[in-house]
């Protein structure tokens, strides 16, 4: 399941990870334990101070360790 999953998510226009779609996250490399994730920042995605809101960071981080580690399996 992994694989198919890992084929289909680096695909422009995916429909398996609708976190990715709602945050515009597209994945540039996932393979061989490493998964590189990219994400435009808008000002919806900023807290108060006007840096990247912290839990917006957590998710992504998140799921680039999901990612790689699914990439090993």
């Amino acid at each position: 399941m992994p694989q198919s999953y890992l084929d289909v998510v680096r695909r422009e226009g995916q429909n398996v990870n609708r976190l990715f779609n709602h945050l515009h996250i597209h994945a540039t490399t996932v393979e061989n334990g490493v998964a590189e994730l990219a994400m435009p920042v808008g000002e919806h995605l900023l807290q108060g101070g006007g840096l990247v809101a912290g839990g917006i960071l957590a998710t992504l981080a998140d799921e680039a360790m999901a990612h790689a580690v699914m990439s090993l399996l």
